[in-house]
């Protein structure tokens, strides 16, 4: 198991398993509020964006050597959503685009996308992964295959791109039915 908390060698004896399904992403609910509320320093944001540089550095170069090393079929143990450098990763990108759209964006027809958007993130986290399972099983008569015949880099921004247009989708649709009271 190669996430954050086993790095801290935490051990819960609790009737439910906190850390399987969505629940073991709760954590990134909780820094995304807090690194939103406050700001920090600028050698605190220097130090963070260097995590983030090296989180990304360290997700590229684990997964290619490990990936060699077993005879050229991907390895993902190092790009675990849950690993310090995926963490790190995560961070930076939030910082980044917190700092543009609060910077110079402002009031631009981009930043009311985002802002628009981001009212749909939480409908999108839950929903994606069930669109995901459904588009890979064929079982609506659409076979999304992850790792097919296609250019690994254009299969994999189709499924993101197909993945994120129904998830969005289906989140503003619930939200806009259930706050007009249709549902």
């Amino acid at each position: 198991m190669n996430n954050i908390v086993s790095y801290f060698k935490i051990s819960l004896n609790l009737p439910l398993d906190l850390f399987n399904g969505y629940n073991a992403y709760i954590g990134y609910f909780i820094l995304g509020y807090y690194m939103n509320k406050f700001n920090f320093d600028k050698k605190i944001d220097l130090f963070i964006f260097g995590l983030g540089i090296l989180g990304m550095l360290i997700t590229i170069f684990e997964n290619y050597f490990l990936t060699k090393s077993n005879c050229g079929i991907f390895d993902g143990r190092k790009y675990s959503n849950l690993s310090l450098n995926v963490l790190f990763t995560s961070i930076i990108v939030f910082r980044l685009f917190k700092k543009k759209i609060n910077g110079s964006l402002k009031n631009t027809k981009g930043v009311k996308i985002i802002k628009n958007l981001s009212s749909l993130v939480f409908g999108i986290y839950l929903i994606h992964d069930l669109i995901l399972r459904i588009l890979s099983s064929s079982k609506l008569g659409i076979y999304l295959c992850f790792f097919g015949s296609f250019n690994p880099i254009f299969n994999i921004l189709l499924i993101l791109l197909i993945t994120f247009i129904l998830s969005a989708g289906i989140t503003y649709l619930f939200k806009n039915s259930i706050l007009q009271g249709v549902v």
